[in-house]
């Protein structure tokens, strides 16, 4: 396998209906260095067969190099666990554990009950650190921790519940797909959902009373106000990478649940900071980060949300996209991609699957691949963006990673 460095963009596709003769905020962003090697690469779309999930961390992660998501994936918890170091047991369910900030007409919402009352103001909860997750949590240890439910601290508002003995079959939603809705549609329903909702409720009278949040309030900002979760799965046992090729690799990433699908499949984890105000610092760390990685192994990969930056208006998703083109594309394409026989591959995939008109049933994605001392065949790009990979053919996402490997 030729040195390989693959960025995963997650949150490629601008989610909303809207005109196709509008640009989207990709198409209207400068980004020269990736519409450089659209010209000398080649562009491809994206789909998994029997998946109507869209591609987005864990499964993305396993589904581009090759596993079968509908047979290993069930939801990211338990690859969240893997990535925290938490070791399930066999009846143990893993949640994805968010901080969130909900909202009331008239204001935050005091009332712990939830209902269509309260509205999805931010999954990110407004922005919380690590540091202030952490006194958060502790709070919620020791009023909510029983001998069958668990909460382990992950990174930002990103966080892990352990539920011994769970209900692995109930029905639980991303907090992002109700942003700007009542939540009553979204919270968790089926076996086990009353006992989340209870947990959730709980957490509500627990974190509105939090010294951290009245200050946070005190000086304008939001409250993080309620724990969310949702993506349950039990553990299991994953193929090495290396059973299936003969190759080494790391995954970068910032994201938990990323980071331990890659150790289960016998990769290097390396993590990234994505809790930075500039983004230009979090893409500057992913290019020293990956550079190194590349140096030991045959292929690093590379995972970036830009959608991460979640309810963000089209003018700074555009502003991402450049950022990400200046300060980690670019840089990739003088630094990696044109000193060797190397291939940089460019991966965007959907955050959010709200717009399924417009590609399958699962969100548009689609990949650009270049190599750096020859250039691909590929029908002329007018720059890498949405609309030119509509009009891809699709493509098996599965059998990626096979043609990177023996090509």
């Amino acid at each position: 396998m030729r040195k390989t460095i693959i960025v995963h963009v997650e949150g490629f596709l601008f989610q909303g209906s809207q005109p196709t003769h509008r640009l989207t905020p990709l198409e209207r962003a400068p980004t020269p260095h990736l519409n450089q090697l659209a010209n000398r690469g080649h562009i491809g779309q994206f789909q998994v067969p029997g998946e109507s999930r869209p591609l987005r961390g864990a499964l993305a992660l396993l589904s581009l190099l090759g596993y079968e998501t509908t047979k290993c994936y069930a939801g990211s918890g338990p690859f969240a666990a893997a990535g925290l170091e938490v070791k399930l047991e066999k009846h143990d369910v893993a949640f994805l554990c968010d901080l969130v900030t909900l909202r009331s007409e008239g204001g935050w919402g005091e009332g712990k009950k939830l209902g269509p009352q309260l509205i999805m103001d931010d999954p990110g909860g407004g922005g919380v650190s690590s540091e202030e997750a952490r006194d958060l949590l502790d709070a919620i240890n020791e009023q909510l921790v029983s001998e069958n439910i668990q909460f382990y601290l992950g990174h930002h508002h990103r966080h892990l519940m352990v539920w011994a003995g769970g209900g692995a079959k109930v029905i639980s939603r991303n907090p992002v797909e109700a942003v700007g809705q009542p939540i009553e549609p979204f919270l968790p329903t089926g076996d086990g959902g009353a006992v989340l909702r209870e947990l959730m409720e709980a957490s509500r009278v627990i974190l509105s009373h939090h010294e951290l949040n009245q200050e946070r309030i005190a000086d304008g900002g939001k409250p993080v106000n309620c724990l969310w979760m949702w993506d349950q799965g039990k553990a299991l046992d994953l193929l090495p990478l290396n059973d299936r090729w003969p190759v080494t690799g790391a995954v970068i990433s910032g994201d938990s649940a990323v980071l331990g699908a890659g150790s289960l499949l016998g990769l290097s984890a390396v993590r990234l900071d994505m809790g930075y105000e500039n983004m230009s610092e979090a893409f500057r760390e992913a290019k020293e980060f990956s550079l190194k990685a590349i140096g030991k192994k045959e292929f690093a990969y590379v995972h970036v949300p830009i959608a991460g930056k979640l309810g963000s208006p089209e003018d700074a998703m555009g502003q991402c996209w450049e950022t990400l083109d200046t300060h980690l594309i670019g840089p990739l394409q003088d630094e990696f991609l044109i000193k060797g026989p190397n291939r940089l591959v460019v991966i965007g995939t959907p955050y959010v699957d709200d717009a399924p008109e417009l590609s399958g049933g699962n969100g548009l994605s689609g990949y650009l691949l270049c190599d750096g001392k020859e250039a691909l065949r590929s029908p002329f790009a007018p720059g890498f963006h949405e609309k030119v990979l509509a009009t891809r053919p699709l493509e098996d996402v599965t059998k990626f990673f096979e043609r990177l490997v023996t090509q």
